[in-house]
């Protein structure tokens, strides 16, 4: 084993519980396990959690926090790490009890590439509430046309070598919000000359509980909050192709 899971996840008694379930498969299939979490959780989960074999876990100090940043540098600490796998820690879990062959599959294509963006099939994609998916389909536009190639950037998922992890924590910033990385780091990685490649996915359809669930993502707030991301993220990566300062490997 050559990989670590690298995650940023806001630690749950129900999250740890899927973690639990999960964490037989997760050790048979990676090296180690980078966590990241915000301040404040409970200090009791957080102890259950770091007694798990090979898991590595810093709580954050700031509420607002580039934690994607922080789970792949400490992920760099496993010596025994060639590639990482990052993921946000929720989505983690449900695509990977959704279909563990489709996440065991990604997990083999991730050594072929430098950074692989891992993306949502149709199927997938059609489970999401409107206001993520339209936002969604102007973010992956902007992404297509600075990289050059058809791209679904909104998984919050992604694997990467271990070179190009040590490049981002020197040339990107953990200042950056860390939705926005879902368009700054690939473009950052392309402009060095690492090469990008896709996996699209059908593992994790989108868990809405309920009807009041889906409203609730659905309505004016979620728009707005949706449009603001997408400009953070869009601004992000048209900051990140302007950039003239980044070495060639």
């Amino acid at each position: 084993m050559d990989t670590v899971l690298a995650l940023a996840w806001r630690v749950q008694a129900s999250s740890l519980e899927r973690f639990r379930r999960n964490y037989s498969l997760l050790s048979e299939l990676y090296c180690g396990i980078s966590i990241y979490t915000p301040p404040n959780c409970d200090p009791n989960l957080l102890q259950q959690l770091s007694s798990f074999p090979n898991v590595k876990l810093t709580e954050g100090r700031l509420q607002v926090e580039n934690r994607r940043y922080f789970a792949l540098r400490q992920a760099l600490e496993f010596a025994c790490a060639s590639y990482m796998h990052y993921c946000d820690g929720d989505h983690a879990f449900a695509r990977i009890e959704q279909n563990p062959q489709d996440w065991k599959v990604s997990l083999e294509t991730l050594h072929h590439a430098d950074c692989l963006i891992i993306e949502r099939s149709p199927h997938v994609l059609e489970s999401y509430p409107q206001a993520l998916k339209t936002t969604e389909r102007i973010i992956n536009l902007v992404g297509t046309y600075l990289l050059g190639q058809s791209v679904d950037l909104g998984s919050g998922s992604r694997g990467f070598s271990r070179r190009a992890v040590e490049h981002l924590i020197v040339h990107a910033s953990p200042n950056t919000h860390g939705v926005a990385t879902d368009m700054e780091w690939p473009v950052l990685l392309s402009k060095a000359g690492f090469t990008i490649s896709t996996y699209e996915s059908d593992g994790a359809i989108y868990e809405i509980e309920n009807e009041d669930h889906r409203h609730q993502l659905e309505n004016a707030n979620q728009w707005s909050k949706r449009v603001e991301l997408a400009r953070l993220i869009i601004d992000a990566g048209i900051r990140a192709a302007n950039r003239s300062d980044l070495p060639l490997i």
